[in-house]
C-alpha cells in the first residue's frame, strides 16, 4: 500500500428499527449481542487495523451510522462511543448517504447494512485496500449477475465521484432505496472507473442476512456452531495460535 495518497473512508452503516417484517431485528440478540453490535463490531474491527498502518497507508477509516428520522434505534446508539449518526429519509435511503457524504466529505464511503450480523472484518477492510489501490470509483461483491459471495456478507466501496453521479440520476422509488442499484445496472460507466469482486467459491445460495424470524434463527445457528469450534480450537492448539479469517 506504500505510495498511496492520504484518504478518508467512511463505513456507512444504514439501520432501522421499522422493518415491517421483522421489527426492531436490528436489536435483536445474536450471541451475547445485538445485531447491530456485531456489525459495529466488525467496522470498528476494519477502521483499527486500517488506522493502525495508516502511516504506510494514508488511510483513515471512521464508522457512521444512518437511521431514519424518530428511529428508536438512535437513542440505543446514542450511548455508544465514537458512533457518529446521520438522520434522514426512511425510504429514500440514498439522500442519508449524500448527507453523510456533505457532512464528512470522504473520499469514499463503505456501504454496510445492518442486517448482515456476520459479515467479517477482513472483508470489510480487504475491499477498502482493493478501492483504494485501485483508484476504483465502485466496487462490491454484490452484483446479483455475476455474485458468489453469500447473502449476509455484502460490501460496496463507493467513491466521491460515483456519489456525484448517482445524485445526477432520475431514479425510481426502488433505486433511492436500494442506493446502489442504480450502479450496478447501468454499468459499465464511462467516466466511473467499476469493477467486482468474485469469491473463489460460489456461496451465494446462502443466506446469512436477517429478514425473517427464520433468518434469525439459521444466523443464531451458525453463529452457534462458528463459535463452538472457535472454542474447540482454542483449547487444542491455545488463544494465540488460532487465528479467523
Amino acid at each position: 500500500m506504500s505510495g498511496i495518497e492520504s484518504k478518508t473512508i467512511i463505513i456507512g452503516i444504514q439501520a432501522r428499527c421499522t422493518s415491517s417484517r421483522l421489527p426492531n431485528k436490528v436489536l435483536k440478540k445474536v450471541g451475547k449481542y445485538s445485531i447491530i453490535h456485531n456489525v459495529l463490531s466488525a467496522a470498528h474491527s476494519s477502521c483499527g487495523y486500517i488506522n493502525a498502518h495508516s502511516d504506510k497507508s494514508g488511510l483513515r477509516a471512521s464508522i457512521v451510522v444512518l437511521t431514519p428520522f424518530k428511529d428508536p434505534l438512535i437513542t440505543t446508539l446514542a450511548t455508544a462511543r465514537n458512533i457518529d449518526i446521520i438522520c434522514g429519509d426512511e425510504e429514500h435511503v440514498l439522500s442519508r448517504y449524500l448527507l453523510l457524504r456533505d457532512a464528512y466529505k470522504p473520499d469514499y464511503i463503505v456501504r454496510i447494512t445492518a442486517d448482515c450480523p456476520l459479515v467479517p472484518p477482513y472483508l470489510i477492510t480487504k475491499f477498502i485496500y482493493i478501492a483504494c489501490k485501485g483508484g476504483y470509483d465502485y466496487i462490491s461483491n454484490a452484483d446479483a449477475e455475476f455474485r458468489t459471495a453469500m447473502d449476509g456478507v455484502d460490501v460496496e466501496v463507493i467513491s466521491k465521484k460515483a456519489w456525484a453521479w448517482l445524485e445526477k440520476q432520475e431514479l425510481t422509488p426502488n433505486e433511492r432505496q436500494h442506493v446502489t442499484l442504480k450502479l450496478r445496472t447501468a454499468r459499465p460507466v464511462a467516466e466511473l472507473k467499476m469493477g467486482a469482486v468474485v469469491h473463489h467459491f460460489d456461496l451465494s445460495n446462502i443466506k446469512l442476512s436477517v429478514d425473517t424470524e427464520e433468518d434469525l434463527q439459521d444466523v443464531r445457528n451458525m453463529f452457534a456452531r462458528t463459535n463452538e469450534k472457535l472454542k474447540l480450537a482454542k483449547e487444542t492448539y491455545g488463544d494465540r495460535n488460532v487465528h479467523r479469517v
